[in-house]
């Protein structure tokens, strides 16, 4: 794949948790996600561990520091086919323009201080060149150390 066709974001909007309940299927990743006193272990998170209706629309993202950069571990079919590629692999750097990789990187680097999920709305121009407006929910995984280490997040198509 050619990284000259990047994905663009026409509007990323901030959403409030309570407004989960409009998007069943996030609502469901929530709480998949929010069965523990603590964050769930990066570890803990595998294609086997997540319930199976939710993995076609799953990334899982790790961190890494020095520099700060995310790379994707896992990406579901559902989304993949959306995009028009396999995002497995690719670091998050390499899929938008710089502008809106700041967007994503400060979503993702707010996720990890505050250890607190994300939930946002975003209008998308995939590759294939269709728009697909996504409700996306960032959860936060610990490491071994029990700093935030990666991101398990679900992307529901509403437009779809």
């Amino acid at each position: 794949m050619s990284f000259s066709a990047m994905q663009d974001i026409a509007q990323h909007l901030e959403l409030s948790l309570d407004e989960l309940d409009s998007t069943p299927l996030l609502r469901e990743m929530y709480a998949w996600w929010n069965k523990g006193d603590d964050l769930p272990h990066w570890k803990e998170v595998s294609p086997f561990s997540i319930p199976r209706g939710l993995l076609p629309r799953v990334i899982l993202v790790e961190m890494s520091e020095d520099p700060v950069r995310f790379k994707i571990r896992l990406a579901g079919t559902a989304l993949c086919a959306e995009q028009g590629w396999e995002l497995k692999g690719h670091y998050v750097d390499e899929i938008y323009n710089a502008r809106d990789y700041k967007v994503i990187e400060a979503n993702y680097l707010d996720c990890a201080k505050t250890r607190k999920p994300r939930f946002s709305e975003r209008h998308v121009l995939c590759t294939t060149g269709n728009w697909v407006v996504y409700r996306v929910l960032i959860l936060p995984l610990r490491g071994d150390d029990g700093a935030v280490k990666g991101f398990v997040s679900c992307s529901a198509a509403i437009n779809q």
